[in-house]
């Protein structure tokens, strides 16, 4: 949306909020202005002011929308959330009973969301548990998926700027648990030196690494949830 369609939505909000804006100085208005086109750039007139009627729409204490709320109806009317969230914990936990044979074959079935939230290698990690309970589980997957569509909400909204910077701030967090990983990895023997024991203890040594990063990527979402 550019700043002379910005003036549109502008006009909306003063001609349904006039005590909010009668004594708004040419200064306040153009840093307004300024704001909401640079929240909006990626946007279109169309849709920024089928959500700004949206959340007009639905306003019961008298005060205008603010940046945020039309950005979240422009979310739910252009890209909603499809994933439900206790039909993917159905598919995921049928798979983690499944996983010991089949985790590959189950994964690659799975939609985008779900394939983004797990692996094969967690769906096989889950299975060995003797300590895996299903109603504990379930909350927790809950819970977690619940987290990510919210972090995909707010993903949706921010500037690209902005989305850019949490991309990379992303990719250094993986980078470093990837280097955390690597570091518990022992240099290899040489091929003619390899024993049956060492395969076994290379194979546990990779699911310890798994392990680990599933770690830190359930404690990057706790401290999303957290805010911090």
């Amino acid at each position: 949306m550019q700043k002379s369609e910005t003036a549109k939505i502008l006009k909306v909000l003063k001609d349904n909020y006039p005590k909010h804006y009668n004594d708004q100085d040419e200064s306040s208005y153009d840093m307004m202005a300024s704001m909401w086109t640079y929240q909006f750039q990626e946007n279109t007139l169309d849709e920024v002011f089928k959500a700004l009627n949206a959340a007009i729409a639905a306003k019961t204490d008298g005060f205008p929308p603010s940046i945020g709320e039309v950005k979240m109806r422009i979310v739910d009317i252009t890209a909603p959330e499809t994933g439900d969230a206790e039909d993917r914990w159905r598919k995921y936990f049928n798979a983690v009973k499944r996983a010991s044979v089949h985790a590959d074959e189950d994964y690659a079935a799975f939609p985008e969301d779900l394939k983004d939230f797990t692996s094969p290698g967690e769906l096989r990690w889950q299975a060995s548990r003797e300590d895996f309970n299903e109603s504990v589980e379930h909350s927790n997957f809950l819970r977690s998926w619940n987290a990510r569509a919210e972090q995909r909400r707010i993903q949706k909204v921010v500037p690209p700027p902005v989305r850019k910077a949490m991309a990379l701030a992303k990719e250094r967090m993986l980078q470093q648990i990837g280097t955390e990983a690597q570091e518990q990895i022992q240099a290899p023997q040489p091929v003619e030196q390899i024993t049956e024991k060492d395969a076994r203890q290379a194979g546990e040594v990779s699911q310890s690494i798994h392990e680990l990063m599933e770690k830190k990527r359930r404690e990057m979402e706790a401290r999303n949830d957290r805010g911090c």
